[in-house]
């Protein structure tokens, strides 16, 4: 299931870096082309999710709340901060899988 996690994670981000680069064909902004780049970079070190980092998110891996929080994570790079490691995006997934759900 690890190795799935990592498998999600990698064409979550890729698909995000490529929304990222059609956005900025209709909305130029440079900010896009670094998050698509961001975003290239974590799909490539998705490989390397760490054990403890596994067992933060196995209880919410596939859960209904899952993919939702996975593109949000995704759609977080490169917007918040300038610098984002494969660990800090683990982070911000954990933290919003985490937090309570809000009623729709």
């Amino acid at each position: 299931m690890k190795q799935d996690c990592a498998n999600a994670f990698s064409a979550t981000l890729t698909s995000t870096s490529k929304w990222r680069l059609a956005i900025d064909l209709r909305y130029p902004d440079h900010r896009n082309v670094r998050a698509s780049k961001l975003l290239d970079k974590l799909a490539g070190e998705a490989s390397s999710l760490s054990d403890e980092s596994w067992a933060a998110l196995e209880p919410h891996f596939k859960s209904p709340r899952w993919g939702e929080a996975l593109k949000q994570a995704a759609r977080l790079v490169g917007f918040h901060r300038r610098r984002v490691s494969f660990a800090h995006f683990v982070r911000t997934l954990a933290r919003l899988l985490a937090a309570p759900a809000t009623a729709a």
